[in-house]
């Protein structure tokens, strides 16, 4: 799979979590989990991570939760998968050579290499709000 169960998680958390944002609700774990059928464990570790990386925010106490602010709502899916699996989607080799380059190609560096080029550029064009948007306007589902 090109991106880890974690960095799924992180994705549909983060547009679950802007989906309450804009009311402005603060969104808890078990929230979360029981929204988008994932573990709790996973999805705190994941949103730790997001917090620290400034993707996501969050507040203790009775009153807090995690939530987005209108800067954090634009970040791009970009960012939110290289605070979790780093950037190699976007950069190694898909059979995994360490010296994959166009003057050194394996033998599906040409063909790879669009795809690769296509998948950053869906990842830098669609933010928190624009996946947010596309389910509040019934165009995708966040759980099936």
């Amino acid at each position: 799979m090109l991106l880890s169960q974690s960095c799924k998680a992180a994705i549909k958390s983060l547009v679950f979590i802007a989906s309450k944002s804009e009311s402005g609700v603060k969104t808890g774990i078990k929230d979360i989990t029981k929204e988008i059928g994932e573990n709790e464990h996973t999805i705190a570790k994941t949103l730790q991570i997001l917090v620290k990386q400034g993707v996501l925010s969050s507040q203790r106490g009775p009153i807090g939760g995690f939530y987005l602010t209108n800067i954090q709502l634009k970040i791009n899916m970009f960012k939110v998968v290289e605070a979790i699996d780093g950037n190699l989607l976007f950069k190694e080799c898909v059979l995994g050579f360490k010296e994959c380059n166009s003057k050194n190609p394996c033998p599906m560096h040409h063909s790879f290499s669009k795809v690769r080029d296509d998948l950053y550029k869906i990842f830098k064009e669609n933010t928190i709000q624009s996946l947010c948007d596309s389910i509040q306007n019934g165009e995708s589902y966040l759980l099936i």
